[in-house]
C-alpha cells in the first residue's frame, strides 16, 4: 500500500521551512527581509503526487533548480515567476518548465502547487496509448484555453477537497482515482506532443475470450486501485486495444464497465447497512473509490433508478 505523506509547518524557523520546501521543489532557496519564515507550508500526497500550499506573509524572492516533476502552480495573489528570459503568466494555472526558475512577490506569497511525479505520469500515459517510451513533452507553460485552465483548477480543487478528509484520502483506491484525474487534467489542459497521437488498434481483432479475461480480472480486483493498463495486461491487449475490444464486443468502455461493478458493490453495501457497520452514503461511496459524492449519486440514480439515500432507507 502506498503510504500517505502529510506535513504541515508553522514556524518562524527559515531553515526548517526550507528543508521541507526542498523536499518538494528541488534546489529551493528563499530570500526574506529578516531571514525568518513568517508563514505556513503544507504538503499532502503520496509517492505519485503532492498537493502543496504555501503562505508567506512578507515580501521576498524564491529560487528553484530545474524540476524533475510536473508542477502546476496557482497564485491567489500577484507573483512574478520567470525561467531565464521567459516570464510565466501567473494570472492562470502555470506549468513550471523543466528548467531553473525564480519568483518575486511584493507583500505576500499565497500559492498552491500540484506536483505530479514524472515516472508514474509517463507510465500512465504510455499505458493509455499502449506504447512504451513515449516522449511526453509539454510545449508551453500556459493552458491551451480559458476553458482548459478552468478544467485544471477544478481538478486540483477537487483533489485538495478529497485530501482534506483524512479518512477518505487514506483509501488507496481514492488516491489512485485522484492521481488519474490530475494526470488526465494535466494532459488535457496544457499543450503537449500527445495531441494527435495515433492509437494502437489491436482491439480490432480481439476475441470475446480476451474481453472475458478482462471482465474476470475486474471482478477479482474490483476493490483494488486497478488501471485500464492492468486490465489490458490481463486481457493480453494494449490499453487502446482493450478500449476498442470492449466497444466492439460489449458496447461499452472498460472504465464504465468497472464503474458499474463498483456501483453494484456500493448498492450491496447500502442494502445491508443495518446489518453491518452503519456506514453513511458518503463513506460507502469513498469505500468504492468514488471521491465526488454528488457525482456518485448521479451515476447511482442513472444506473438503478433511485438515489443512494432511497436504497439506504429501504
Amino acid at each position: 500500500m502506498t503510504p500517505v505523506r502529510r506535513i504541515e509547518v508553522r514556524t518562524p524557523d527559515r531553515q526548517a521551512a526550507l528543508d521541507l520546501l526542498r523536499g518538494v521543489y528541488r534546489g529551493s532557496d528563499l530570500a526574506m527581509p529578516d531571514g525568518s519564515f513568517p508563514g505556513e507550508l503544507s504538503v499532502v500526497g503520496d509517492e505519485r503526487f503532492s498537493l502543496v500550499s504555501l503562505d508567506i506573509r512578507a515580501p521576498g524572492r524564491a529560487a528553484m533548480d530545474a524540476q524533475t516533476a510536473f508542477v502546476v502552480g496557482e497564485a491567489a495573489l500577484p507573483v512574478r515567476v520567470a525561467s531565464g528570459r521567459r516570464e510565466l503568466d501567473t494570472a492562470q494555472p502555470y506549468l513550471h518548465p523543466f528548467a531553473p526558475a525564480e519568483a518575486w512577490w511584493e507583500e505576500r506569497l499565497l500559492v498552491t502547487a500540484t506536483q505530479l511525479e514524472e515516472r508514474p505520469v509517463r507510465e500512465l500515459i504510455e499505458q493509455h496509448y499502449g506504447r512504451g517510451d513515449l516522449p511526453v513533452r509539454f510545449e508551453a507553460t500556459a493552458p491551451r484555453s480559458p476553458d482548459r485552465a478552468r478544467l485544471w483548477s477544478a481538478a486540483a480543487s477537487h483533489a485538495r477537497a478529497v485530501a482534506a478528509v483524512h479518512e477518505v484520502f487514506a483509501n488507496e483506491l481514492v488516491r489512485d482515482t485522484v492521481f488519474r484525474s490530475l494526470t488526465a487534467a494535466l494532459v488535457s489542459a496544457f499543450p503537449s506532443d500527445l495531441l494527435g497521437l495515433p492509437a494502437a488498434r489491436d482491439g480490432a481483432t480481439a476475441t470475446p475470450a480476451a474481453v472475458r479475461r478482462a471482465i474476470a480480472y475486474m471482478e477479482e480486483n474490483v476493490a483494488e486501485p486497478i488501471s485500464v493498463a492492468d486490465i489490458a495486461a490481463a486481457a493480453r491487449l494494449s490499453a487502446r486495444g482493450l478500449q476498442e475490444a470492449f466497444r466492439r464486443v460489449v458496447g461499452d468502455t472498460p472504465t464504465r464497465y468497472l464503474r458499474r461493478m463498483r456501483l453494484e458493490a456500493a448498492r450491496a453495501d447500502l442494502q445491508r447497512r443495518e446489518r453491518t457497520d452503519g456506514a453513511t452514503v458518503a463513506q460507502i461511496a469513498h469505500r468504492w473509490g468514488f471521491t465526488h459524492v454528488p457525482r456518485f449519486a448521479t451515476y447511482y440514480r442513472e444506473t438503478f433508478g433511485e438515489s443512494p439515500r432511497d436504497t439506504l432507507d429501504t
